[in-house]
């Protein structure tokens, strides 16, 4: 059971994960989707979702062979009993996760075609607010498929790597003093009030110190690299101060230094270090480059992390 936050919480503007209505999840029909159902039946104690729609996608056969004629309504597959075979596998994993009450919030079913093409529109015609999908470890196309995902729907994104650990103490939330920074600190904020367990939400800036960059940097003392970084996490202070108000109080501050051009890299150091269990990131910064650079981050980040949930949030998603 969760609790609800403060009405003096609710009016800095807080954006409560319990307000998540139609959740749309990808499901491969294969060992990972124990997983994936796990951390989601977990994740949902703190969202309050009316409605699940789970989808699987049949690669489209070639030649595409029609079955609408003999069954209306039925995808075009090479046989009907691929479909049913779909359709049952499908039905027997949400019953093995799932107790019978919240079985009634779930629909299921077996689309044909490209995957991502028909997940993103069957979450786009569904008003889903968020997508779930999983991410299998090391292997190259599910996390191209991730990242495609987080550009092409109109809803936040979680991905569940199929080594994540179901449990939230800590969240790390990167912060770019972008506007989707804050929006993704006022998520992590809305889990830590929902959780009945403490949970510690750590802000953290990754600052570049690159050779092309700072071409003075071989002259940089440590006194004036510990300057620097001061001077960092000052300005750090005085954005959370000015976005969050008085709730900048419910996070705490990290500047890190890199010579690393891949954010990613560190953020993913930071997370591990901290003892992270799930990763909040806004979907864009506040400028062209900063909307490639954190979406170049963001897929960066898929494409290294093995075990930590990442949620995107976007703002602007209808709740």
């Amino acid at each position: 059971m969760t609790t609800f936050p403060s009405p003096k919480a609710e009016a800095k503007g807080i954006v409560y994960p319990l307000n998540v209505k139609k959740v749309m999840i990808g499901l491969e029909l294969d060992y990972t989707d124990a997983a994936l159902l796990r951390y989601f039946e977990f994740f949902n104690q703190f969202i309050k979702v009316s409605r699940v729609t789970c989808v699987h996608v049949l690669p489209e056969p070639y030649p595409i062979v029609s079955f609408r004629d003999v069954k209306p309504g039925l995808p075009d597959v090479y046989d009907t009993a691929e479909y049913d075979r779909g359709m049952q596998k499908m039905e027997q994993e949400l019953h093995q996760t799932f107790d019978k009450n919240f079985l009634q919030k779930v629909n299921y079913s077996v689309e044909v075609g490209s995957p991502l093409e028909k997940l993103t529109s069957a979450a786009n015609e569904a008003s889903a607010n968020m997508v779930v999908i999983g991410q299998k470890a090391n292997v190259d196309y599910h996390m191209i498929q991730a990242m495609n995902v987080i550009r092409m729907v109109d809803a936040n994104v979680l991905v569940a790597p199929e080594k994540a650990t179901p449990v939230l103490n800590n969240i790390l939330v990167p912060v770019d003093f972008s506007e989707n920074s804050i929006h993704a600190l006022k998520t992590a904020i809305g889990f830590k009030h929902a959780s009945l367990t403490p949970v510690r939400i750590i802000a953290t800036h990754v600052y570049q110190m690159i050779d092309f960059l700072f071409p003075g940097r071989a002259g940089l003392t440590s006194a004036s690299g510990d300057e620097l970084q001061r001077k960092y996490l000052q300005s750090l202070d005085e954005f959370l101060t000015e976005k969050l108000a008085d709730l900048k109080n419910e996070v705490e501050q990290l500047v890190v230094e890199t010579n690393e051009i891949d954010v990613a890299s560190q953020l993913l150091r930071q997370a591990n270090g901290s003892d992270a269990d799930l990763i909040i990131m806004g979907a864009k910064g506040h400028t062209r480059l900063s909307q490639l650079f954190l979406g170049s981050t963001t897929e960066s980040l898929l494409r290294k992390n093995k075990n930590l949930p990442v949620l995107v949030v976007k703002q602007g998603v209808t709740n």
